[in-house]
């Protein structure tokens, strides 16, 4: 049986066919230029030009240059991944600003297009540098090193210490107030609530404590009750002393475990039961915190799932 074509389904075949060479002929004129590339990227690489081993044919996209990207690192130095997954090379003229200067990092990131490279090792994420063009840098690296010289900039950085530290120790007191309201430990038992209040508060409040105190994530509420959890969970079980095996989800089951055992004690507290020291785990470590002073921070999670230390 033959097929009988009208013109119009001609002309729409003929069209077609058009695009499809079209794309064909897009298809090639891109591997040309990709073949170019790379024996061009081997001749400077031969030469000793400052080109990365491994780099690819993205590495000559100008519009990746253009844009401000939250990256992780790459397979090798010079390059990165995106968070859809595209490997990328740095552009040539760019250089990695290391972290720990957050001024110099804020107006980079500021003035133009720049890669910030982070890594996410468990459930803590590392920043690893800036990628951005080294004329810039090192420019507003010179700016700022004059700017600091200047007594106004030290009379700046004075008054925001302040500012902090105040604000600090308006947080220490109302999260302190928080462990307290938390604990509502009757009323015989109050001195030991607010030897505790003040223990948990000493313990997760400093500034890089890495505690559940110091997250934004969650009410007050909710960061005291987890840090005091957490707090007794170090002070009165036997938990850093245990061998916990290496199996997916047995080390939060343990935690929780001893999440529910603190609160069986504290409710002992919270009804005005008799306790002595001789037999409290609770009493027996404030004395010991009394003694040796806050303790050493562990990396700890509460029961709920709420990271905490």
């Amino acid at each position: 049986m033959v097929k009988v074509f009208g013109p119009s389904q001609s002309a729409g075949g003929a069209a077609s066919e058009r695009r499809k060479a079209a794309g064909c002929e897009a298809g090639l004129t891109l591997q040309i230029a990709r073949a170019q590339f790379e024996r061009a990227l081997l001749i400077a690489q031969y030469a000793n030009k400052n080109f990365p081993v491994g780099a690819s044919f993205s590495y000559a996209c100008a519009p990746m240059s253009t844009r401000t990207r939250d990256v992780t690192p790459g397979s090798h130095e010079r390059q990165v991944k995106t968070l859809e997954g595209e490997l990328l090379d740095v552009p040539l003229g760019w250089s990695l600003l290391a972290p720990g200067d957050a001024a110099l990092s804020r107006r980079v990131k500021t003035e133009g297009p720049s890669w910030t490279v982070k890594e996410k090792r468990g459930r803590k994420i590392f920043s690893r540098g800036i990628w951005a063009p080294h004329e810039r840098i090192e420019r507003l690296r010179a700016e700022l090193a004059v700017e600091r010289e200047k007594p106004e900039y030290r009379r700046k950085l004075d008054a925001g210490r302040q500012r902090r530290a105040k604000a600090e120790q308006l947080y220490a007191g109302d999260f302190e107030a928080a462990v307290l309201g938390f604990l509502n430990f009757d009323a015989r038992h109050l001195p030991a609530a607010r030897r505790m209040a003040k223990a948990v508060a000493a313990h997760a409040v400093p500034v890089g404590s890495g505690t559940v105190a110091r997250t934004q994530r969650i009410p007050i509420e909710r960061r005291a009750e987890a840090a005091a959890i957490a707090w007794m969970r170090h002070q009165t079980t036997a938990y850093d002393d245990m061998q916990i095996p290496r199996v997916k989800g047995m080390r939060r089951e343990v935690r929780r475990m001893l999440a529910q055992r603190s609160r069986d004690l504290l409710r002992a507290y919270r009804e005005g039961r008799p306790v002595s020291e001789a037999s409290c785990p609770l009493l027996r470590a404030l004395a010991r915190v009394a003694n040796d002073g806050p303790s050493t921070r562990l990396a700890v999670a509460p029961a709920g799932g709420v990271a905490s230390r």
